[in-house]
Protein backbone atom coordinates (compact mmCIF):
# COMPACT_ATOMS: atom_id res chain seq x y z
CA UNK A 1 0.00 0.00 0.00
CA UNK A 2 1.47 3.31 -1.10
CA UNK A 3 1.65 6.17 1.40
CA UNK A 4 -0.77 9.05 0.83
CA UNK A 5 0.44 11.90 -1.32
CA UNK A 6 0.94 15.39 0.17
CA UNK A 7 -2.25 16.58 -1.53
CA UNK A 8 -4.21 13.72 0.01
CA UNK A 9 -2.72 14.45 3.44
CA UNK A 10 -3.84 18.07 3.13
CA UNK A 11 -7.35 16.99 2.21
CA UNK A 12 -7.50 14.58 5.16
CA UNK A 13 -6.22 17.29 7.52
CA UNK A 14 -8.80 19.75 6.18
CA UNK A 15 -11.61 17.24 6.72
CA UNK A 16 -10.45 16.46 10.28
CA UNK A 17 -10.16 20.15 11.17
CA UNK A 18 -13.60 20.82 9.70
CA UNK A 19 -15.24 18.01 11.66
CA UNK A 20 -13.64 19.11 14.94
CA UNK A 21 -14.67 22.73 14.35
CA UNK A 22 -18.24 21.81 13.41
CA UNK A 23 -18.57 19.75 16.60
CA UNK A 24 -17.05 22.39 18.85
CA UNK A 25 -18.75 25.48 17.33
CA UNK A 26 -22.15 24.99 19.05
CA UNK A 27 -20.41 24.07 22.31
CA UNK A 28 -18.43 27.32 22.29
CA UNK A 29 -21.30 29.52 21.13
CA UNK A 30 -23.77 28.35 23.80
CA UNK A 31 -21.36 27.92 26.71
CA UNK A 32 -22.40 31.07 28.60
CA UNK A 33 -26.09 31.29 27.70
CA UNK A 34 -27.29 29.77 31.02
CA UNK A 35 -25.55 32.56 32.94
CA UNK A 36 -27.64 35.16 31.09
CA UNK A 37 -30.89 33.18 30.91
CA UNK A 38 -31.22 30.34 33.45
CA UNK A 39 -32.28 27.17 31.71
CA UNK A 40 -31.01 28.27 28.30
CA UNK A 41 -29.52 25.45 26.20
CA UNK A 42 -25.79 24.84 26.58
CA UNK A 43 -24.43 21.87 24.68
CA UNK A 44 -21.17 21.75 26.61
CA UNK A 45 -22.97 21.67 29.95
CA UNK A 46 -25.32 18.96 28.64
CA UNK A 47 -22.38 16.78 27.57
CA UNK A 48 -20.50 17.37 30.81
CA UNK A 49 -23.51 16.36 32.91
CA UNK A 50 -23.65 13.02 31.10
CA UNK A 51 -19.89 12.51 31.13
CA UNK A 52 -19.33 13.35 34.83
CA UNK A 53 -22.30 14.04 37.12
CA UNK A 54 -25.02 16.68 37.48
CA UNK A 55 -23.81 17.58 41.00
CA UNK A 56 -20.27 18.28 39.79
CA UNK A 57 -21.50 20.52 36.96
CA UNK A 58 -23.90 22.41 39.25
CA UNK A 59 -21.19 23.08 41.82
CA UNK A 60 -18.70 24.13 39.12
CA UNK A 61 -21.15 26.54 37.51
CA UNK A 62 -22.10 28.05 40.87
CA UNK A 63 -18.52 29.19 41.44
CA UNK A 64 -18.55 31.10 38.13
CA UNK A 65 -21.70 33.14 38.68
CA UNK A 66 -20.04 35.99 40.59
CA UNK A 67 -16.91 36.37 38.37
CA UNK A 68 -19.00 36.22 35.18
CA UNK A 69 -21.77 38.57 36.37
CA UNK A 70 -19.76 41.78 35.94
CA UNK A 71 -18.36 40.67 32.57
CA UNK A 72 -21.26 38.70 31.14
CA UNK A 73 -21.73 40.69 27.92
CA UNK A 74 -18.03 40.60 26.92
CA UNK A 75 -17.90 36.89 27.73
CA UNK A 76 -20.99 36.10 25.64
CA UNK A 77 -19.52 38.12 22.75
CA UNK A 78 -16.29 36.15 23.18
CA UNK A 79 -17.97 32.75 23.18
CA UNK A 80 -20.47 33.42 20.37
CA UNK A 81 -17.81 34.87 18.09
CA UNK A 82 -15.55 31.97 19.03
CA UNK A 83 -18.20 29.59 17.74
CA UNK A 84 -18.46 31.68 14.56
CA UNK A 85 -14.69 31.45 14.09
CA UNK A 86 -14.96 27.67 14.24
CA UNK A 87 -17.12 27.92 11.11
CA UNK A 88 -15.28 30.70 9.28
CA UNK A 89 -11.88 29.03 9.63
CA UNK A 90 -12.58 25.75 7.82
CA UNK A 91 -14.53 27.60 5.11
CA UNK A 92 -11.25 29.09 3.91
CA UNK A 93 -9.51 25.74 3.54
CA UNK A 94 -11.47 24.52 0.55
CA UNK A 95 -10.72 25.25 -3.07
CA UNK A 96 -14.32 26.21 -3.85
CA UNK A 97 -14.04 29.21 -1.50
CA UNK A 98 -10.48 30.11 -2.44
CA UNK A 99 -11.29 30.27 -6.14
CA UNK A 100 -13.86 32.99 -5.53
CA UNK A 101 -11.48 35.86 -4.79
CA UNK A 102 -14.06 38.35 -3.54
CA UNK A 103 -15.80 35.81 -1.30
CA UNK A 104 -12.44 34.64 0.03
CA UNK A 105 -11.45 38.21 0.91
CA UNK A 106 -14.76 38.82 2.64
CA UNK A 107 -14.23 35.64 4.69
CA UNK A 108 -10.72 36.78 5.58
CA UNK A 109 -11.88 40.18 6.79
CA UNK A 110 -14.83 38.68 8.71
CA UNK A 111 -12.49 36.17 10.34
CA UNK A 112 -10.02 38.86 11.41
CA UNK A 113 -12.76 41.15 12.78
CA UNK A 114 -14.28 38.24 14.71
CA UNK A 115 -10.85 37.32 16.15
CA UNK A 116 -10.20 40.84 17.42
CA UNK A 117 -13.71 41.33 18.81
CA UNK A 118 -13.74 37.91 20.48
CA UNK A 119 -10.32 38.40 22.06
CA UNK A 120 -11.31 41.90 23.21
CA UNK A 121 -14.22 40.33 25.09
CA UNK A 122 -11.86 37.85 26.73
CA UNK A 123 -9.44 40.64 27.64
CA UNK A 124 -12.22 42.66 29.28
CA UNK A 125 -13.19 39.66 31.39
CA UNK A 126 -9.59 39.11 32.48
CA UNK A 127 -9.11 42.82 33.22
CA UNK A 128 -12.18 42.82 35.47
CA UNK A 129 -11.34 39.54 37.20
CA UNK A 130 -8.62 39.22 39.80
CA UNK A 131 -6.25 36.31 39.13
CA UNK A 132 -7.31 34.54 42.32
CA UNK A 133 -10.98 34.62 41.17
CA UNK A 134 -10.33 32.88 37.85
CA UNK A 135 -11.31 29.27 37.41
CA UNK A 136 -8.49 27.16 38.94
CA UNK A 137 -6.77 30.27 40.29
CA UNK A 138 -3.99 32.60 39.23
CA UNK A 139 -2.06 30.06 37.15
CA UNK A 140 -5.05 29.51 34.88
CA UNK A 141 -5.61 33.29 34.70
CA UNK A 142 -2.10 33.66 33.30
CA UNK A 143 -2.79 30.94 30.71
CA UNK A 144 -6.06 32.62 29.74
CA UNK A 145 -4.21 35.92 29.39
CA UNK A 146 -1.63 34.40 27.06
CA UNK A 147 -4.28 32.95 24.73
CA UNK A 148 -5.86 36.25 23.53
CA UNK A 149 -2.47 37.92 23.22
CA UNK A 150 -1.12 35.03 21.14
CA UNK A 151 -4.29 34.84 19.05
CA UNK A 152 -4.30 38.56 18.28
CA UNK A 153 -0.61 38.52 17.39
CA UNK A 154 -1.12 35.48 15.14
CA UNK A 155 -4.02 37.10 13.30
CA UNK A 156 -2.11 40.36 12.98
CA UNK A 157 0.92 38.56 11.58
CA UNK A 158 -1.28 36.89 8.97
CA UNK A 159 -2.73 40.24 7.95
CA UNK A 160 0.73 41.81 7.84
CA UNK A 161 1.99 39.17 5.44
CA UNK A 162 -1.11 39.55 3.26
CA UNK A 163 -0.92 43.33 3.09
CA UNK A 164 2.86 43.82 2.86
CA UNK A 165 2.68 44.81 -0.81
CA UNK A 166 -0.11 47.31 -0.16
CA UNK A 167 1.80 48.95 2.69
CA UNK A 168 4.97 49.16 0.58
CA UNK A 169 3.13 50.97 -2.21
CA UNK A 170 0.82 53.12 -0.08
CA UNK A 171 2.85 56.04 1.24
CA UNK A 172 -0.20 58.06 2.17
CA UNK A 173 -3.67 57.02 3.32
CA UNK A 174 -5.16 58.55 0.14
CA UNK A 175 -3.21 56.03 -1.95
CA UNK A 176 -5.02 53.07 -0.41
CA UNK A 177 -8.14 51.73 -2.06
CA UNK A 178 -10.09 51.11 1.15
CA UNK A 179 -12.82 49.29 -0.77
CA UNK A 180 -10.38 46.61 -1.94
CA UNK A 181 -9.48 43.46 -0.06
CA UNK A 182 -6.00 44.77 0.77
CA UNK A 183 -7.38 48.10 1.94
CA UNK A 184 -9.87 46.39 4.22
CA UNK A 185 -7.14 44.07 5.48
CA UNK A 186 -4.95 47.07 6.27
CA UNK A 187 -7.79 48.69 8.24
CA UNK A 188 -8.41 45.47 10.18
CA UNK A 189 -4.69 45.15 10.91
CA UNK A 190 -4.61 48.66 12.37
CA UNK A 191 -7.63 47.89 14.53
CA UNK A 192 -5.98 44.66 15.62
CA UNK A 193 -2.79 46.39 16.69
CA UNK A 194 -4.80 48.89 18.75
CA UNK A 195 -6.80 46.03 20.28
CA UNK A 196 -3.64 44.12 21.16
CA UNK A 197 -2.11 47.17 22.83
CA UNK A 198 -5.25 48.00 24.77
CA UNK A 199 -5.73 44.39 25.86
CA UNK A 200 -2.15 44.21 27.09
CA UNK A 201 -2.56 47.37 29.16
CA UNK A 202 -5.82 46.10 30.68
CA UNK A 203 -4.29 42.74 31.56
CA UNK A 204 -1.26 44.34 33.19
CA UNK A 205 -3.47 46.75 35.15
CA UNK A 206 -5.68 43.89 36.37
CA UNK A 207 -2.65 41.88 37.42
CA UNK A 208 -1.28 44.87 39.32
CA UNK A 209 -4.61 45.35 41.11
CA UNK A 210 -4.74 41.66 42.03
CA UNK A 211 -1.20 41.80 43.40
CA UNK A 212 -1.79 44.94 45.44
CA UNK A 213 -5.05 43.56 46.84
CA UNK A 214 -3.32 40.48 48.23
CA UNK A 215 -2.31 41.17 51.85
CA UNK A 216 1.26 40.31 52.76
CA UNK A 217 1.79 37.15 54.74
CA UNK A 218 2.31 37.54 58.46
CA UNK A 219 5.93 37.02 59.48
CA UNK A 220 6.63 33.76 61.20
CA UNK A 221 8.50 33.36 64.48
CA UNK A 222 12.19 34.04 64.40
CA UNK A 223 14.39 30.95 64.65
CA UNK A 224 15.94 30.44 68.06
Amino acid sequence: MRPPTPARRRRIAAVVVTVVCLVYAPIAATELWPYAVPGAPALGEWLLVRAVSPRYVTDALATRIAPYRHSLVPMIVHSVLGGLLMLLGPAQLYTAARRRTRAHRVLNVAFAVAVYASMAGAALYLARTAPRDAFSGAAFWIVLGAIPVGTVLSATFGILTGTAAAMAVAVRGADVDWASGRGAGLAVMTAGLLTAGTSGRLLLAAQARGTSATPPAAPGPLPR
